[in-house]
């Protein structure tokens, strides 16, 4: 029985379409979770044959599992997780059982942003910070510019991200994210500022496709959220030429041969700066809009060069496409939402998603996890593809208990 296993996946969004990509390649899905909601995902459940659950996801806890699926009989042709912290186990026990080629050191050096931005000191791209318990160094570099931005290394999904605008504010936003993140160590990084893009990268024998560059829509606040995404169908031949060349530089310097991954980068003052870089591709609507936009399974691509094939990277078709994210203004329980059904029948829409169930506490959003849903929409042009999703938006309504 020819299978793959999957570490860890959430519930929604890219990595879960993993499951239905290896159903079509004919292979056999078993997933390993501490997430007790796969076992009423029937979405989920019907593209997979076994599902292990642990109460903590562990190297050996892994090894153990995989010598009784062999002995069962099942041939796992790769071992896989589009999910952090698990990305870079993953694939070096992929390397370890089944014989892939994957980077494991770039991978486990994109898993945290302080050896990113360690690894990449002497490239172009880099943005200077320091580490905070280096107090030295963080004496003189506060005392420099501002706005500044305090990170988390270990966490994801603008999670552990807080923006800075001056001095005073630092030792309070210090003591918050102690409090809320003990064990990982911060960085204090310079704020850059310009249009963001998330730049989606498949890397073959150190060769860095671009797969798809996306301009982001972001909102800052106390933290970062993206609140709409353009997936750029045409730029600039300079504009691009320079893209290019800062990712083959990164790529280099991180050491990935073989490999997928994002970056998050910034043009500022006609130069690229990196803001983070992860090993995966990016969760959320990512894959579903790339594949609209160019009919690209970037996650099945992923697992192909896993497999050991060559993935196909090549854009079938060309179309614009933009995605807005729902958030809400104020705090409360969910009682009903309005206008699903109505937004999936606007023109040229896509793909309506709303995450939370009647019940749901929800917030105003100070990380990526409280979107609470979004709409993807196509247009014969970039200005076309926003009009039609706003449109739909706008008809969808959250009634919410104020509390």
């Amino acid at each position: 029985m020819d299978a793959i296993l999957f570490i860890e996946t959430p519930q929604y969004g890219s990595a879960s379409e993993a499951f239905k990509a290896a159903y079509e390649m004919g292979l056999q899905s078993i997933a390993i979770t501490k997430r007790n909601y796969l076992f009423h995902n029937n979405n989920l459940l019907s593209f997979i044959h076994r599902v292990i659950f642990m109460e903590e996801i562990d190297e050996a806890s892994i090894k153990k599992e995989i010598s009784e699926l062999l002995s069962s009989g099942y041939h796992i042709r790769a071992i896989i997780s589009f999910v952090d912290p698990y990305v870079s186990l993953a694939a070096e026990l992929s390397n370890e059982y089944c014989n892939s080629s994957i980077s494991t050191q770039a991978l486990r050096c994109m898993e945290n942003k302080l050896f990113v931005r360690e690894k990449l000191r002497g490239n172009r791209a880099t943005i200077d910070f320091v580490q905070l318990n280096e107090v030295r160094d963080f004496e003189s570099f506060v005392n420099d510019r501002f706005p500044k931005v305090m990170k988390s290394t270990l966490s994801n999904g603008s999670k552990g991200v807080r923006f800075i605008e001056n001095k005073a504010e630092i030792v309070e936003v210090w003591r918050k994210m102690l409090q809320k993140f003990p064990k990982q160590p911060l960085i204090l990084e310079d704020y850059v500022e310009g249009e963001q893009y998330v730049v989606e990268l498949i890397v073959i024998r150190r060769n860095p496709i671009i797969v798809s560059v996306i301009k982001q829509e972001i909102e800052r606040n106390v933290s970062f959220i993206v609140t709409a995404y353009d997936v750029l169908i045409e730029m600039d031949p300079s504009f691009y030429k320079e893209l290019r060349q800062t990712v083959h530089s990164i790529v280099e310097d991180i050491g990935l041969t073989n490999g997928a991954c994002h970056m998050e980068l910034r043009f500022c003052s006609g130069q690229w700066k990196l803001i983070e870089m992860n090993p995966r591709i990016a969760g959320g609507a990512m894959n579903k809009m790339i594949e609209s936009a160019f009919g690209i399974h970037l996650v099945k691509e992923t697992i192909s060069l896993y497999l050991g094939n060559e993935p196909d990277v090549l854009w079938k078709w060309v179309r614009p496409v933009h995605t807005t994210f729902i958030t809400v203004q104020h705090c409360g329980e969910l009682l009903k939402v309005e206008g699903v059904e109505e937004a999936k029948k606007c023109p040229s829409v896509i793909d309506v998603h709303v995450k939370p169930a009647v019940g749901t506490i929800l917030l105003p959003a100070v990380s990526m996890g409280q979107r609470y849903g979004y709409v993807m929409a196509e247009g014969k042009t970039a200005e076309e593809a926003k009009e039609n999703a706003d449109r739909a938006v706008a008809l969808i309504k959250f009634y919410i208990d104020p509390i």
